[in-house]
């Protein structure tokens, strides 16, 4: 990323400006508005400020598909809303850039906030297996369309607490049913854990505060986070009862008393 130019993403903001600011990143096939049942309890306290990520919402698919141009972009746009600094939080792929963001352009990073994230994926033969899934998916999306990818995906076991409230799932199908069916077969290979560098090896050089949340429903992640936790020096793991996968979205109230907890601490 060193010596790099790279342009900034607009951005949705709420909030004072004269608080704290706090960049929101949300996941694959999301928008800024997934925060959206956080966000009263967060913009009396932050100035949230969200980007949609590239191909995502309104936004064009441009740029090298990799998440160390994107941390460069998102640095970039912290700087273009007149902040030397900002507490990052992402939730998946957007833990996954905020994390690089934080290994590569600390300077940047107040404190960190990482919700259902993983560092990668370290053997070459599971790096493989998994571009290899993410490709069959991509073409999925081409070949039968965007709701059919959907209903696969959101019918993995890592989402199976979404459909515990009436309507919820649903609900989050539709919301992804608008995003551009290329953009997204593009993204999930492009972007693909197996295709991305793993980033375990270069966690003990994260300096700044982090949070690692997990929901009490997601074993695995739960698992990844407490790994992280064990090769970071000044992390540690918030488990949100009740909760899968998407812990913000779940249990928004549970999940932002351990974040704001966390970040005034």
């Amino acid at each position: 990323m060193s010596g790099a130019s790279w342009p900034s993403w607009p951005v949705q903001t709420w909030g004072d400006r004269s608080r704290p600011a706090l960049v929101l990143l949300h996941g694959f096939m999301g928008t800024a508005r997934d925060w959206d049942a956080a966000l009263p309890a967060l913009s009396p306290r932050f100035w949230c400020v969200a980007p949609e990520l590239p191909g995502h919402g309104r936004r064009r698919l441009g740029g090298p598909l990799e998440m160390g141009a994107w941390a460069g972009a998102l640095a970039a746009t912290i700087r273009a809303q007149g902040l030397s600094r900002a507490h990052l939080m992402g939730y998946s792929m957007g833990g996954r850039l905020a994390l690089r963001a934080a290994i590569e352009a600390p300077e940047v990073v107040d404190r960190l906030v990482l919700e259902g994230t993983s560092a990668g994926i370290e053997g070459s033969a599971e790096r493989l297996a998994r571009a290899a899934q993410d490709d069959a998916l991509a073409a999925l999306i081409r070949v039968e369309g965007l709701e059919v990818f959907l209903r696969r995906w959101y019918g993995a076991p890592l989402f199976e607490s979404l459909g515990r409230e009436p309507g919820r799932l649903e609900a989050v199908i539709a919301a992804r049913a608008d995003q551009d069916p290329e953009s997204m077969a593009r993204i999930i290979a492009g972007m693909s854990p197996g295709r991305q560098r793993s980033e375990w090896d270069r966690l003990g050089g994260v300096r700044c505060p982090t949070l690692i949340v997990a929901g009490e429903l997601d074993e695995k992640y739960r698992g990844l986070g407490a790994r992280m936790v064990g090769l970071m020096g000044s992390a540690r793991q918030a488990i949100v009862e009740g909760a899968g996968h998407n812990a913000h979205l779940e249990r928004p109230g549970a999940f932002v008393d351990r974040v704001v907890e966390f970040l005034e601490s």
